[in-house]
């Protein structure tokens, strides 16, 4: 692990990152690296309950994970979400019944495109940023 914390050190430090938390699953092991503050005005240390923000980070995760299942046969872009997710629900039924795993991961399920956040929402409003620090 001391490898690894190295890596990730030199890393943040090369590309500014005032803070990272790494986790890996080895063998069955759950190992953690973590470097740096929690942000430039929190010098918090980053530890094992440090919350990030991800934004769309989770839509690379995503696809990911889905791409080894197809790889490893044990599922198909061309499948219907249900097959996998028999409960998957929105608010269309037939759209619901119908969308393919491909459909969702390109975005191409022809759903309407849902109205902008409020501003109270979006991730550049103080309270937004708030609720994370707290």
């Amino acid at each position: 692990m001391q490898e690894l914390h190295d890596v990730v050190s030199s890393l943040a430090e090369e590309l500014q990152v005032p803070g990272v938390a790494v986790g890996l699953l080895h063998d069955g092991k759950e190992e953690h690296v973590f470097h740096g503050v929690t942000g430039v005005d929190n010098l918090l240390p980053v530890d094992e309950r440090t919350l990030f923000l991800c934004g769309s980070t989770t839509k690379t995760f995503t696809a990911t994970a889905l791409m080894l299942l197809v790889d490893e046969r044990r599922l198909e872009l061309e499948d219907r979400v249900r097959a996998h997710l028999p409960d998957f629900q929105v608010e269309d039924e037939d759209a619901a019944s119908s969308v393919t795993v491909l459909q969702l991961l390109n975005h191409t399920a022809g759903w309407p495109r849902p109205a902008r956040s409020s501003p109270t929402t979006t991730p550049r409003s103080p309270s937004w940023h708030g609720a994370w620090r707290r």
